[in-house]
């Protein structure tokens, strides 16, 4: 099939030869030297060219099926959720049980058995604790801490002589109920001192140190309460008076003044859960 072509072509291009008569012989000769030239790499150049042009096709192929396309998603949704909960949450509140602390320090005036005591009573749901561990020290002296052993009637504590008392000293009580630890701190009131009887401004009562808390004052004859306690209370700030017409009869009269401090207790919300100090004093003063 191809050398049949050729001749074919050969034929025509004889003709041609023939047909331009015009032409210089050079010419003629350099027409059919190019056009053979190119007819015997013609199936090359094609196979050539096609070839590459497969080949960038391919490439072009291969570029598109490796491009990743990334897209940022900037836009804000515009609807707002409406779903409402409902979900009921149920909180349960264990209610404090019902603790009652009242510890004091307390000094007192000679008559009553002892200088100092450290006493009170501890109830837990209205019944007395008889197990707890009490202790009270003296922070601005250190000393102690001293045990008030539990005594006597059920969530009563009591103990006389332990601890000295010193106005304007910081003292703690630690109360400790199963490792449950309770404590608080107060400053002992102080220093009082009671006047004789004066026929003008009858007796004065003064203290050095203030309480923060009413003490209790009153006033007896012949073995009654004439006036004050439980009617008056006095103030935890000095002085407190008991003026002269108190004093109706003629003979002696006991006076009793306390000054009285109290903090609650640290880790209890209960108003009757506290600790306290206090300083009472007594005299007998003659009325002539």
């Amino acid at each position: 099939m191809y050398r049949k072509t050729v001749g074919i072509i050969l034929i025509c291009v004889a003709g041609l030869l023939f047909i331009c008569p015009n032409a210089s012989a050079q010419e003629q000769e350099n027409r059919a030297v190019k056009f053979f030239k190119n007819l015997v790499n013609w199936p090359f150049g094609i196979t050539k060219k096609t070839s590459e042009a497969v080949g960038q096709t391919t490439k072009a192929a291969t570029d598109t099926a490796t491009i990743t396309e990334t897209r940022t998603i900037t836009e804000t949704p515009t609807e707002t959720p409406t779903t409402t909960p409902t979900a009921t949450v149920t909180e349960t509140v264990t209610p404090n049980p019902e603790l009652v602390i009242q510890m004091y320090h307390c000094k007192s005036s000679p008559g009553w058995g002892f200088t100092t005591q450290s006493y009170g009573v501890i109830y837990l749901n209205g019944s007395g604790v008889t197990d707890a561990t009490v202790t009270v020290k003296n922070i601005s002296k250190s000393q102690g801490p001293v045990t008030v052993p539990h005594e006597g009637g059920s969530g009563h504590y009591k103990l006389n002589d332990g601890l000295d008392y010193y106005p304007g000293d910081m003292y703690e009580f630690v109360i400790n109920m199963g490792g449950i630890i309770l404590s608080s701190q107060v400053t002992a009131p102080g220093n009082v001192g009671i006047s004789d009887y004066d026929v003008s401004t009858g007796v004065e009562c003064t203290w050095a140190v203030n309480g923060n808390s009413t003490g209790t004052a009153y006033l007896q004859y012949d073995g009654e309460i004439v006036t004050g306690y439980p009617d008056y209370a006095a103030s935890g700030v000095s002085p407190y008076l008991f003026p002269a017409e108190n004093f109706a009869g003629s003979g002696e009269y006991l006076v009793y003044i306390s000054v009285n401090s109290v903090e609650s207790v640290y880790g209890s919300s209960n108003a009757n859960t506290r600790v306290g100090a206090y300083e009472r004093n007594t005299k007998t003063t003659t009325k002539p």
